[in-house]
């Protein structure tokens, strides 16, 4: 847009959407007069923003300090910003795209392929919310229990930066693993091998064990993990406590990064150390991990992000029996007979069962840069943070990022050579190093929460929520007695400072809207009409709130 053309008379604009997608803005103006005048409740996304729009937007809006600044956002990778808009598990009925005219002639199918992508990550995204909403109050209660293990366990940030400068290669369970696990042996004194309970067996049948074993587990002690570990073990702070209780060569939590459990780590133990993401599936949460430590390059093998061959898993690993058919716009695994039968084969069954959005087909580039892959869509999903996290941890760090997983898929941003190419490119001249002995002596000194702390914290966490109970009973009785008396020319009024107080009150007791996160998001998608229905709903979340309130109580 040049900027002799009249801006658009952005106040006539209805917008009904919490999101505002813009493509080809030319100077910033556009974004300039929709960052003033849109209301402050609608995010602006833009792709490929010019220079021009950094200087001309950041000068209007002084209190924006970077680009990850919520108000807006910039993208330059069409990847990235699908993948931040399903990241929000959003529909598309709740955005919307304004196009510049040029822009539509020169990339005439952009928009559409925008849109067919948003819909297949959200779809993707949506059911795996789903899934972790299902698990959401028994990982709260798992977070509760393993509580008490802080005056014993450190957390994982307490390893920032303890292998600086050291490669890492991360084992995952992909079928390719079979093509260079072999291999690894042989650089064990060089690297840090971080590899995950699905591809522990794999490591296990080679005679290794990794240095760092990372799991995300929740559900049950994983059959992977029976008897001592010797290695060390990363696990959530969510994980079930009978994986916590497993004996290590030491176990460190992480802190997971979420709107709720994150806040409250960060409120009572430490304040600058925040949390980990964990991105969608374990496999990103290793990568983090590698990168937290300081290791570069992190080298992925066994992350083939696809069904190769129709495999599922490496051999070796515990469910290395079962396959995977493509059958064009969807696909399925396939199960021997008998599978399920354990308590961890039938956590995955489960799980697959009830996620066949993910499992839809799709194409994306191959490994070798020759041609396409077909996959699932959570694994393009996965593949699109790993090549988000890698651009955005490189441009911090300069970290290098190498796929030698010699099959599946093509990540972006990831240098693409076999084990043995990396090996050469960046190991060759490599001083051997003890990584166990660096990780144990470190476990023996790392802090810890005391005893004493950890009793005020959970003290005041008590009073805390019990205030909290309280003022939700005190809410619920004033809305019965509203609703009772009819309409009322301050009832608008009325209901607007009850919600700010709400507000108000909520944000010294993150973890109780945890619990009851997926109702409450439901209660606020509902369909408004009347200031009635509005109170019913803020009514309905109160007693929420207040139930919630009684289960974190009785947990702590």
């Amino acid at each position: 847009m040049e900027r002799s053309v009249a801006p658009p008379a952005v106040g006539e604009i209805e917008l009904q959407v919490p999101i505002l997608v813009l493509f080809g803005i030319g100077c910033g103006e556009l974004v300039r007069i929709l960052n003033v005048r849109l209301p402050a409740t609608v995010q602006l996304m833009v792709f490929e923003p010019d220079i021009a729009l950094l200087a001309e937007v950041r000068a209007e809006r002084h209190d924006l300090k970077s680009l990850a600044d919520k108000r807006l956002l910039l993208f330059s990778d069409l990847s990235s910003l699908c993948l931040r808009l399903s990241a929000c598990a959003i529909e598309l009925n709740v955005t919307h795209t304004l196009v510049t005219p040029a822009y539509a002639s020169v990339y005439p199918n952009l928009v559409e392929e925008f849109k067919t992508r948003v819909q297949e990550s959200c779809q993707t995204a949506g059911a795996l919310v789903r899934s972790s909403n299902e698990r959401q109050q028994r990982s709260l209660a798992h977070f509760l229990a393993n509580l008490s293990r802080r005056v014993e366990l450190p957390i994982t940030q307490t390893l920032r930066k303890l292998f600086a400068g050291r490669a890492a290669v991360i084992v995952s369970a992909g079928p390719s693993l079979d093509k260079n696990i072999a291999q690894l042996a042989a650089l064990r004194d060089r690297v840090v091998i971080i590899a995950m309970n699905s591809s522990l067996g794999a490591l296990r049948k080679q005679g290794l064990w990794p240095h760092v074993l990372v799991s995300m587990e929740s559900e049950s002690t994983s059959a992977d993990l029976i008897g001592r570990q010797d290695c060390h073990l990363v696990l959530g702070d969510t994980s079930h406590p009978d994986t916590v209780a497993i004996p290590s060569r030491g176990t460190y939590l992480y802190q997971v990064i979420d709107p709720y459990r994150a806040r409250f780590n960060m409120q009572v133990f430490d304040k600058n150390e925040g949390g980990l993401e964990t991105g969608p599936c374990v496999a990103n949460m290793a990568l983090n991990q590698a990168a937290l430590m300081g290791c570069s390059p992190i080298i992925l093998i066994g992350q083939d992000l696809s069904r190769t061959g129709g495999r599922a898993y490496a051999s070796g690993t515990r469910y290395s029996s079962v396959s995977f058919e493509d059958e064009g716009e969807q696909g399925h695994f396939v199960y021997p007979e008998g599978f399920g039968s354990t308590e961890s084969e039938g956590n995955l069954n489960r799980y697959q069962r009830q996620s066949d959005v993910v499992l839809r087909m799709t194409d994306v580039p191959a490994w070798d840069g020759k041609g396409t892959i077909r996959t699932t869509l959570d694994h393009a999903l996965f593949r699109s943070w790993f090549s988000d996290h890698a651009q955005q941890i490189t441009a911090e760090t300069r970290t290098v990022f190498v796929n030698a997983t010699e099959g599946g898929v093509w990540i972006d941003n990831f240098q693409h050579l076999t084990l043995a190419e990396a090996e050469r490119c960046f190991l060759a001249e490599a001083e051997s190093f003890n990584a166990t002995a660096i990780l144990d002596q470190h476990w023996q000194h790392a802090p810890r929460v005391t005893p004493e702390n950890l009793t005020a914290i959970l003290s005041d966490r008590r009073r805390r929520i019990s205030h909290f109970r309280a003022f939700c009973g005190r809410l619920i009785t004033r809305v019965d007695r509203i609703l009772a008396e009819g309409e009322q020319p301050q009832l608008l009024e009325t209901y607007q400072r009850l919600t700010q107080a709400m507000g108000s009150h909520i944000e010294p007791v993150p973890l109780v809207i945890g619990v009851c996160e997926a109702a409450i998001n439901e209660i606020n998608n509902r369909q408004v009409d009347t200031v009635e229905q509005q109170y019913q709903n803020a009514r309905e979340m109160y007693q929420l709130l207040h139930d919630s309130c009684d289960l974190i109580l009785g947990a702590l």
